[in-house]
């Protein structure tokens, strides 16, 4: 099953083996905003649909495609929504100028928001990853840079810097060790979460790179695709 947003103000769920449309949500906002993001929670024996867009609440359909409710406040600017699992609990996260809104699964009440001091900006994408059984929130954005949090105990613990002034984007995380994340200065880069260094940069699009996703080989290596403004996928092998 496929889930895509919309600037035409829908969300539609696609049969990926049919290729067959076989669920739309028409008009989710008032107003003529776009859906920005929208993510998917599973679960036994059916799923809710979240999305969100510009200065409005979070929007909860169930998996009839019949609306909910509104979640949080309407006057947040966001720009993503994702959801995150770990050990058997499940987590919705939210990116927007606010910082990183995190709400407990199924009963929706507000985890916490990480959020840097009073002038944050653009928070593009999260997630919480595990590591020696610690837990971490990976923050990304238009700050140039990685802000890892201790998810548990809400600190701050480090950023790690680009090599540049670039807006960082999508973002995989292999191994719970490394993180390759997209670029508007047209690279990929890796970075080493646990030595807090950028690795290196990749450069082969000739536009942003929006994200990087991970893929395997009929022999189970490791392969990354990365997708990119100028409209190219590339295939890339990870060692």
């Amino acid at each position: 099953m496929i889930l895509s947003t919309s600037y035409n103000n829908d969300i539609k769920i696609w049969n990926f083996q049919e290729g067959l449309n076989i669920l739309t949500i028409s008009k989710i906002f008032e107003s003529n905003y776009s859906v920005y993001s929208s993510c998917i929670i599973f679960d036994e024996n059916n799923f809710n649909i979240f999305c969100i867009g510009e200065n409005n609440y979070i929007k909860l359909y169930n998996s009839k495609g019949e609306f909910n409710k509104n979640i949080g406040n309407n006057k947040i600017k966001r720009f993503f929504i994702y959801s995150s699992e770990i050990d058997d609990k499940k987590y919705l996260l939210v990116g927007g100028n606010k910082g990183i809104e995190v709400y407990n699964y199924p009963g929706l009440t507000e985890y916490y928001t990480f959020i840097e001091g009073n002038d944050s900006n653009g928070h593009n994408e999260a997630k919480i990853i595990k590591i020696s059984n610690n837990y971490y929130l990976i923050d990304t954005g238009y700050f140039n840079s990685i802000i890892i949090w201790d998810f548990l105990n809400k600190n701050l613990i480090t950023k790690i810097f680009s090599n540049n002034s670039s807006n960082l984007r999508g973002f995989m995380i292999i191994n719970n060790r490394y993180l390759l994340i997209g670029s508007t200065d047209k690279s990929i880069k890796e970075f080493d979460i646990e030595s807090k260094i950028l690795i290196k940069s990749i450069n082969k699009h000739s536009d942003t790179v929006v994200g990087a996703k991970p893929v395997k080989d009929k022999n189970g290596n490791m392969l990354i695709v990365s997708y990119s403004k100028d409209n190219n996928i590339y295939l890339w092998g990870f060692n």
